[in-house]
């Protein structure tokens, strides 16, 4: 497994970065980006990962909402392509205050803010079967607005209360999540 990298004094300039663009950006195509970005970047489970509090108050470290929420449902995109990654705790237990994305798609997304010009068109279809970013983003926000993370969670409680060890029920919580990934994917394919 990664490493965790956290926010702090240290690499408060990517965070403040990450804010500028998606301040320069502007909500809707900052999204566009996040998604992009979680759908084209290969998910390796070995890599470091990145944890993002959510800003609370001024003096503690954190992300404004906007690009938070972004990520939040980046994390869901992630966790969905490689449902392994909640073998990671900061995978596992993101919730409304925090979330995760590997440190990879955190550097492409300093990347595009070191870019001169960023071109993010949130009108223009992110997968080759022609769908909107509006038909890609509506399962994964659901996903956010449905709590999966507590879902999930309780998945793992209610495993561990049936007599699984905590990897045992993590393992099937995968399998669980890899099934609802896979009846996805065959519900597309059906449309």
């Amino acid at each position: 497994m990664g490493y965790l990298i956290a926010l702090t004094r240290d690499n408060l300039h990517e965070l403040d970065a990450i804010e500028g663009l998606a301040s320069s950006l502007g909500a809707d195509r900052f999204r566009a980006l996040a998604l992009q970005l979680a759908h084209e970047y290969p998910v390796k489970i070995d890599e470091p990962y990145q944890s993002i509090p959510r800003q609370q108050h001024r003096s503690v470290i954190g992300m404004s909402d906007v690009p938070f929420e972004a990520l939040r449902v980046a994390c869901e995109v992630v966790i969905s392509r490689a449902p392994e990654l909640l073998r990671v705790l900061s995978y596992r237990f993101r919730h409304e205050s925090r979330t995760t994305v590997p440190h990879r798609l955190w550097v492409a997304l300093l990347e595009r803010a070191d870019e001169d010009n960023v071109l993010v068109d949130p009108a223009r279809p992110h997968a080759d079967d022609g769908r909107s970013p509006a038909d890609i983003v509506t399962p994964f926000q659901g996903l956010v607005a449905e709590n999966q993370a507590m879902l999930d969670r309780d998945f793992l409680l209610a495993g561990e209360r049936e007599g699984l060890s905590a990897t045992e029920a993590v393992e099937t919580l995968i399998a669980h999540r890899r099934g609802t990934r896979d009846s996805w994917h065959d519900a597309e394919l059906d449309e």
